[in-house]
């Protein structure tokens, strides 16, 4: 992949069909000038053409703007596929192609860093079930619960609303809407001996999405800590303003699967804690 010189942000570009783009703009123009309102049903020429008028149209001034200026984004729009299209390489787009339809192989992100990692798609799909058939940490459903929690969920915030507890667009920003499961898919981690997999859960559109996103903002200013660091970058610069740390010794504590071995039921009543038992400025809808 590297050789090529892509990455995993790199996107196929598709042909240009300028046709259809072009007759999209003229449709574009129509609406957007209203001459869509008063063009002639063209269909009845051959029954009336004597109250039919033959003439050539002629644009208003603000319609010729518009015709140019469409005229120019589309000249320009053409101009730029053309020209990006030359730093691309059939046999580089050929070596994609067949890499995206090669069913026996898996092409994702590494767990840490930036760039491409192709796995044989089997293993894969054996270290992502060797981590479902953990008991301690997952369950089997006979059925897909989300329609049921969801109702749940709507019937605890409407509740919620009544009381007065939050408003009516807090309601509809939480209340959720055509909820599906959350998906679970896994990173290699290449910087590790045996390339295995972190299992990582997205729970875009699921039921509760809406209303994670809020509790999350109300309990992140509970993590302060003098002992937390944000990324690398603020790493570096503790100890860079710290010298006489030289002087130590730093240990470093791999913790595997760290999500899944949180104890769920203690981490949620610390948070509680926290959010009842402190003084608080978040407003708070919770009840206790």
């Amino acid at each position: 992949m590297s050789k090529i010189g892509i990455n995993n942000n790199y996107v196929h570009r598709p042909k240009v069909n300028r046709s259809e783009i072009i007759s999209n703009i003229e449709c574009l123009f129509h609406h957007a000038s209203g001459i869509h309102n008063e063009l002639t049903d063209f269909t009845k020429w051959d029954d009336d053409s004597a109250t039919l008028n033959k003439e050539l149209r002629i644009l208003e001034p603000k319609q010729l703007a518009l015709a140019s200026d469409l005229k120019s984004v589309t000249e320009k729009f053409f101009y730029r596929t053309i020209k990006s299209s030359k730093f691309e390489s059939y046999e580089d787009d050929e070596i994609l192609r067949n890499l995206a339809n090669d069913k026996s192989i898996y092409i994702t992100r590494p767990d840490k860093g930036r760039g491409v990692v192709i796995l044989d798609k089997m293993q894969y799909i054996n270290k992502v079930e060797t981590i479902l058939n953990d008991n301690t940490k997952f369950t089997r459903l006979d059925k897909d619960p989300t329609i049921t929690r969801k109702n749940s969920l709507t019937t605890l915030l409407r509740e919620i609303k009544n009381e007065g507890c939050i408003t009516e667009q807090e309601y509809q920003r939480f209340r959720p809407v055509g909820s599906i499961p959350a998906r679970l898919y896994g990173l290699p981690k290449t910087h590790k001996i045996g390339v295995p997999i972190r299992p990582i859960i997205s729970c875009l559109q699921s039921y509760n999405y809406g209303l994670a996103k809020f509790l999350a903002n109300i309990i992140t200013p509970l993590r302060n800590s003098k002992y937390s660091l944000k990324n690398t970058d603020e790493f570096l610069t503790f100890l860079k303003s710290n010298p006489q740390l030289a002087k130590f010794k730093m240990i470093s504590f791999d913790i595997e699967s760290l999500f899944t071995n949180i104890p769920v039921k203690e981490t949620i009543d610390i948070i509680c804690d926290k959010l009842y038992r402190t003084k608080h400025k978040s407003k708070l809808f919770i009840p206790e």
